[in-house]
């Protein structure tokens, strides 16, 4: 079993939660897949059964990590914007996980899937789909969505290097004996 350094970047009301009980999940009511993404989420949480097992009792949607950012092992720029808007209080949770707890998956094919498009390995086979298929059947699409799981592919001028990919780890729950650093900052 191979022990990873995680990073969690949550609300801080989240943490407080997090706090008083000992274990981070996601809260259905604070999913950045509530509406507009919701499908993706739901098709992710099934893939992460497949690969790592039933989530723990009333969990449905994963907590999101990244394992790597930009192609090195380092944690988030916590002076970027984006994480949430402007002003709120946030903390960047450092923790240790078994690597069979969680899935890794590339965020930047990630974003096709949040886009319900069809992942392809190159721009060629992007243009053959979509002639081929000008009103694609949701499984087709779906169907090419496990892509974001390779994390060695690459194609020149279509995806990252896999030494330069941002990488994203899914897990259902961080208990508190996991962390190891907290850092709070409010969003820009």
């Amino acid at each position: 079993m191979v022990k990873q350094t995680l990073w969690t970047i949550q609300h801080e009301d989240a943490f407080k939660e997090f706090e008083r009980t000992g274990i981070l999940r996601a809260n259905n009511n604070h999913l950045f897949c509530e509406d507009d993404f919701r499908f993706a989420c739901v098709w992710l949480s099934q893939e992460m059964v497949k690969r790592i097992g039933p989530p723990p009792a009333n969990v449905r949607y994963p907590v999101w990590a990244w394992y790597q950012w930009e192609g090195a092992r380092k944690r988030r720029d916590l002076r970027e914007s984006g994480y949430a808007e402007r002003g709120t209080p946030m903390v960047q949770i450092e923790f240790v996980a078994d690597s069979e707890s969680f899935v890794l998956s590339d965020f930047d094919t990630w974003n096709l899937v949040l886009a319900n498009h069809f992942v392809a390995d190159n721009e060629q086979e992007w243009d053959l789909f979509y002639e081929t298929h000008p009103n694609p059947k949701q499984s087709d699409v779906e169907a090419s969505w496990a892509k974001v799981f390779d994390l060695e592919s690459y194609e020149l001028n279509w995806t990252s290097r896999p030494e330069e990919k941002s990488i994203q780890a899914t897990l259902w729950q961080i208990e508190m004996s996991q962390v190891t650093k907290v850092e709070h900052f409010i969003a820009k």
